[in-house]
C-alpha cells in the first residue's frame, strides 16, 4: 500500500511539474533571425528587416501584450508582415487584438494578409480592417502595393485564404483558384513579396511567380520531437515538409513562422511561440 502511495504521489508531482513546464514554454517568445539571399532582390532593399507576425490568435504574451510589443519595437524593423489568423475563431476576444494593432501601428509600416480562421470571424474581420485603416495598415485581400526604398521597388501582394473561396467547396479546386489570384497579381517585372497563410502550397506560389514568400498557418507542427522535429499538420499529416523555417526551390524562397497563438490545441510542446526577424540580401551567400 505504501508503494502504491508513493508512486501516486511521485505521479502527481511530475504532473504538475510538466504542466508548470508546458505553461512556462507557452508564454516563452522565441525571437528566430533568418538571413536571406537572393540575386534577383534590387539592390535598394538590401539590409531590409522585416518582422513576421503570424497566427496571434487573440494571444495574450505578457500582460496586455506588453512583452511581446517590446521585442517587435527591439528589433527596429523596415517592415511588419502579418500573414493571417491574426483572430481566432473560437476564442473571438477583438479587444485583444485590437489594443495589439493599436500599439504595433507606429513601429513600421506593416501589410496583411488574412487566414482561415477570418473566413469564420467575418464581423470581427470588418472590425480589424477598419482599425487597419484608421492606423494606415495595408491590409492586402487579393491585392497588392508597391512599395520603394533606396531607389529600388519591389510588390507586396497578399491573397485571402482558400476558405473566403465559398462558392467552391472542393479544397482543390480552391487552391487553384487561389493560385490564379496570385499569378493575376505578380508582376513580371517588379521582385514579388506574397503573403499568403498557408505554406504547403508552396509550388502554387512558386508556378504563380512568387519570388519570396510569407507564410504561418501550421503552428511550427504544434508538438515538436527533439531534434526539433514538427509532429503534424493538418494539411500535411505526420512529419510535415512545410511546417517552419526557410524553404527554397529553384525560383522561390519561402519564411514560415511557427506562430504566436494556439487555437484548436491550447499548447505546445517543445515549440515556444514564435516572432521572426528576416533580413533580405541582394545577392549571393558568401
Amino acid at each position: 500500500m505504501e508503494i502504491i502511495i508513493i508512486i501516486c504521489a511521485v505521479t502527481a508531482v511530475l504532473m504538475v511539474l510538466a504542466a508548470v513546464l508546458i505553461r512556462r514554454e507557452n508564454k516563452k517568445i522565441d525571437l528566430t533571425e533568418y538571413d536571406v539571399y537572393d540575386e534577383c532582390l534590387p539592390e535598394g532593399f538590401d539590409g531590409a528587416r522585416i518582422v513576421h507576425i503570424s497566427d496571434f490568435h487573440n494571444s495574450l504574451l505578457g500582460k496586455n501584450n506588453e512583452r511581446l510589443i517590446s521585442l517587435i519595437s527591439e528589433q527596429k524593423p523596415d517592415y511588419i508582415f502579418i500573414t493571417g489568423d491574426l483572430l481566432d475563431a473560437r476564442r473571438p476576444k477583438f479587444n485583444i487584438t485590437d489594443a495589439f494593432v493599436r500599439n504595433i501601428a507606429g513601429i513600421a509600416p506593416i501589410y496583411y494578409c488574412t487566414g482561415n480562421h477570418e473566413s469564420r470571424v467575418l464581423s470581427d474581420l470588418k472590425k480589424i480592417e477598419k482599425r487597419f485603416r484608421s492606423c494606415g495598415i495595408k491590409c492586402l485581400r487579393c491585392s497588392f502595393a508597391n512599395i520603394k526604398r533606396n531607389g529600388s521597388r519591389v510588390r507586396i501582394i497578399g491573397v485571402d485564404d482558400p476558405s473566403f473561396f465559398k462558392g467552391c467547396q472542393d479544397r482543390k479546386a480552391k487552391e487553384e483558384m487561389m493560385g490564379e489570384r496570385v499569378s493575376e497579381l505578380t508582376d513580371p517585372d517588379s521582385y514579388n513579396i506574397l503573403l499568403a497563410h498557408k505554406p504547403h502550397l508552396f509550388s502554387r506560389y512558386e508556378e504563380a511567380g512568387a519570388d519570396l514568400v510569407f507564410s504561418g498557418h501550421a503552428h511550427g507542427g504544434q508538438f515538436r520531437l527533439p531534434f526539433n522535429i514538427p509532429l503534424f499538420t493538418p494539411d500535411e499529416g505526420l512529419f510535415p515538409k512545410y511546417a517552419q523555417g526557410v524553404k527554397e526551390s529553384e525560383n522561390t524562397r519561402m519564411v514560415i513562422s511557427r506562430g504566436l497563438g494556439q487555437s484548436a490545441i491550447p499548447f505546445r510542446l517543445n515549440n515556444s511561440p514564435e516572432l521572426v526577424k528576416v533580413t533580405l540580401h541582394s545577392g549571393k551567400k558568401k
